[in-house]
């Protein structure tokens, strides 16, 4: 174990904000590289992650209402399927679904998801109304449209959650109570945090999270002791 050091809470976010600004500018980069249509859009797979996702979702909201060879009763499946597979994407561009950058998905970032779905929700209740006074469809299930909504939701948040997960680091597994304990053998440098409220608290939750920083919280420094009551 390294020398003790105080460690201030601004120095931990410089160090952090560093790193994340460096993956900011390999973000803005990978943003401009892939174009559609003269819009930027960061992440190509994640697209053809969603077309495979609605095509699933589609057959699976048919599945639940109807039974597994529903195909023959319902031939409605064969003109929703690939309306579906057009207008649910063009809707998630719309609502730039596909330029962000999931690695660093945030609440707002789920939040335009499902705002994005519910559009599309209503983008395919639109089709199918019009489908039916037009005489293309015979007959449209709502429940279906409304499983068929939920699939989505559930299997395009979960191409990006997935994402999501798949880049968090592991933070270190420590012994004691959170956030310090017994750490493991790896040389890091050990510090004390000056405040324990919540910019301390989100300094030591980005040591944790980021290894390579070899940054060890050791403690809390507070003139507060009702802030140091609640840290665990």
């Amino acid at each position: 174990m390294g020398p003790l050091r105080v460690y201030h809470c601004q120095s931990a976010e410089a160090s952090v904000s560093s790193r994340e600004d460096h993956d900011a500018r390999r973000a803005m980069a990978y943003h401009y590289m892939h174009v559609i249509g003269g819009v930027p859009i960061r992440n190509r797979y994640v697209l053809l992650a969603d077309v495979a996702a609605i095509g699933c979702a589609g057959y699976g909201a048919f599945v639940l209402r109807f039974d597994w060879l529903f195909l023959s009763d319902h031939p409605e499946f064969l003109a929703f399927l690939p309306a579906a597979l057009v207008i649910k994407p063009t809707i998630f561009f719309w609502f730039g679904l596909y330029r962000r950058y999931w690695r660093y998905a945030t609440i707002q970032d789920l939040t335009a998801v499902l705002f994005a779905c519910g559009a599309a929700t209503v983008g395919m209740s639109l089709f199918i109304g019009l489908a039916v006074l037009l005489g293309s469809i015979q007959q449209f299930s709502q429940a279906g449209l409304v499983l068929d909504g939920l699939l989505t939701l559930l299997a395009v948040g979960g191409v990006r959650m997935s994402i999501r997960m798949v880049y968090e680091p592991t933070p270190r597994i420590r012994s004691g109570p959170w956030p310090f304990g017994e750490e493991d053998t790896e040389e890091c440098n050990c510090v004390l945090v000056v405040g324990a409220g919540a910019t301390g608290t989100m300094a030591v939750l980005e040591m944790q999270r980021n290894p390579h920083l070899k940054i060890e919280a050791t403690a809390f420094l507070d003139a507060d002791p009702e802030r140091l009551i609640g840290v665990r």
